[in-house]
């Protein structure tokens, strides 16, 4: 396995304010944007530093570098970027949808001394972030509202698609501005299950994760469905009761929505939190069902967590691992429009 040469966020912020020092072409004469104090305008994540990249008369794009050396835990990431990548491309609609365009880049920008390493380039979403956007008062409680419904909607999706982006958050899901259109970033846990069995490295942000997913070996279509109900439930809790909204100081850099990672560290201790008493105070039928939901869930293994939203099976079609293409029976060994011997998966 080669490593993935990664390199320090204030290396890759720098760099990225130097046009020689941008490899690939697809960000010919853009540059870094800057920040109030005259740095890259750049957002770290756990893995991956994300930079606004800017040029005139262009849409702006998004550079994506990984700084942190555990994403080599990660076997073959460019590979399975690559895969995301075309597994993206051939489902248009939620990728129009809940995804934008991105690609992988082996050489993507030099750092330090004469080091290129790689990334991912993709278009720059503005809009805030659903952490954002329930702090901010301009947001009513029916905005919410339609937010917990779209938010429903995409978990349904996704589910039907056979798919799960791998680190659901408030941090990770985006709100198109003027409108409730969600979009979600980060892609680098995203699993459809066509991809087979792969080993997990990201586990997701600890406030919105069933305790028992750190244990589990392997990505999975349902590693989403326990963050569903927490954000999901957050989302019914704040448009019931707007003063339970998180803190609105952006310097509190609060991780959670309502629910923190002691709340659901157990179902007795979940049962017994503050924040569950608040919520059941409340008296909606539906969010009471969905914390009941959650306790169950938080008494019972990981893989044993239910969706937000149960798809029944209506009918399998089959496609291409390769290109994508639509079989029309599943005797078929090669791929009438590529050529490729096929590995069967279907998709609802």
């Amino acid at each position: 396995m080669n490593a993935i040469k990664v390199a320090d966020i204030d290396e890759i912020c720098d760099a990225a304010l130097s046009a020689d020092d941008i490899i690939t072409k697809e960000l010919d004469n853009y540059i870094a944007a800057k920040n109030d104090w005259d740095e890259a305008l750049s957002f770290p994540g756990g893995f991956c530093v994300s930079i606004k990249m800017v040029k005139s008369g262009a849409s702006p794009k998004c550079l994506r570098a990984w700084h942190d050396p555990k994403v080599n835990n990660i076997p073959n990431l460019l590979g399975e970027m690559r895969a995301i990548c075309k597994s993206l491309a051939v489902r248009k609609s939620i990728t129009g949808q809940y995804f934008t365009n991105f690609s992988v880049v082996d050489d993507l920008i030099r750092v330090g001394r004469n080091r290129i390493i790689p990334g991912i380039v993709m278009d720059w979403i503005e809009g805030e972030t659903l952490m954002e956007y329930v702090m901010n008062p301009l947001h009513t409680s029916s905005d919410i509202r339609i937010i917990a419904n779209n938010f429903k909607i995409m978990c349904e999706t996704f589910r039907k698609q056979e798919m799960s982006h791998g680190d659901l958050s408030a941090s990770n899901i985006m709100i198109r501005p003027g409108t409730h259109n969600i979009l979600l970033i980060d892609y680098d846990s995203v699993y459809f299950n066509v991809m087979g069995r792969m080993p997990q490295v990201i586990t997701g942000v600890k406030d919105y994760q069933h305790p028992g997913r750190a244990l589990h070996r392997y990505k999975e279509i349902y590693c989403d469905n326990f963050s569903q109900h927490v954000i999901y439930t957050a989302l019914l809790i704040f448009a019931a009761r707007p003063d339970l909204r998180p803190d609105p100081d952006p310097k509190s850099r609060n991780l959670h929505m309502y629910f923190t990672q002691l709340d659901l560290a157990s179902a007795s201790v979940f049962r017994n939190s503050e924040a569950v008493r608040k919520a059941r105070a409340i008296g909606s039928s539906e969010i009471n069902s969905e914390l009941d939901v959650m306790e169950k869930a938080l008494a019972g293994p990981y893989s044993a967590v239910p969706p937000l939203i149960i798809v029944s099976h209506i009918g399998k079609v089959a496609y291409c691992t390769a290109c994508g293409n639509k079989f029309i029976g599943d005797d078929l060994i090669y791929c009438t429009q590529c050529g490729t011997k096929r590995h069967t998966f279907t998709i609802n």
